[in-house]
């Protein structure tokens, strides 16, 4: 296992920034026995054919390893988007707007009023939903408003699915229980 990786040889030439970000990657999936893959914008700086070229790897290697693979990824172009299963969506300040699947998320923001416009990838809408104008103080207010009510509808149907899940299992259990108990033997009388 190497200790340190050089990016440039001694013949002068040297890794692009795509390729010593791959290398990087790469240098990170064979290391040891990884419980998780943790990438923190793997495809920033690279052309759309790299990046998907570098999530293609990632979660071919993720699903061969049985490994969670965890990327930080801004604006990611359809394709990338598609072969996403779960998402966590933060808004400034690290508030979490969702976490769940991808197949879910644009009917989740639909049900709160905020449909996604037609023509529009569902990537760009979430970081539009997020996204605060810095340049009018008006609508700085209006979407700091807006993404304070996403946060906090999200952190309600969490803390309704928690509940609901702990009824679900407390009945279950008590399911469980009722079937186990067995009415104690009737003595005949001597």
């Amino acid at each position: 296992r190497p200790k340190s990786v050089s990016s440039s040889s001694s013949s002068g030439g040297g890794l692009s920034g795509g390729e010593r970000r791959r290398l990087s990657l790469a240098v990170e999936l064979l290391g040891g026995t990884p419980r998780a893959f943790f990438a923190d914008e793997p495809t920033t700086g690279l052309d759309s054919a790299q990046a998907q070229r570098v999530v293609d790897l990632i979660g071919s290697l993720a699903r061969e390893r049985d490994l969670p693979a965890v990327l930080t990824l801004h604006q990611p172009r359809a394709t990338i988007w598609s072969a996403l299963d779960s998402v966590v969506l933060l808004a400034p300040g690290g508030r979490v707007c969702y976490a769940g699947s991808t197949d879910h998320v644009l009917t989740h923001f639909a049900s709160l009023g905020h449909p996604c416009p037609p023509g529009t990838g569902a990537a760009e809408f979430l970081i539009d939903l997020v996204t605060v104008d810095t340049e009018d103080a008006a609508l700085a207010v209006r979407d700091e408003g807006r993404i304070v009510a996403l946060a906090e509808a999200f952190a309600r149907r969490t803390e309704l699915r928690i509940r609901n899940d702990e009824e679900r299992k407390e009945g279950e259990e008590a399911k469980a229980e009722e079937s186990l108990w067995e009415p104690p033997p009737v003595r005949s009388g001597s």
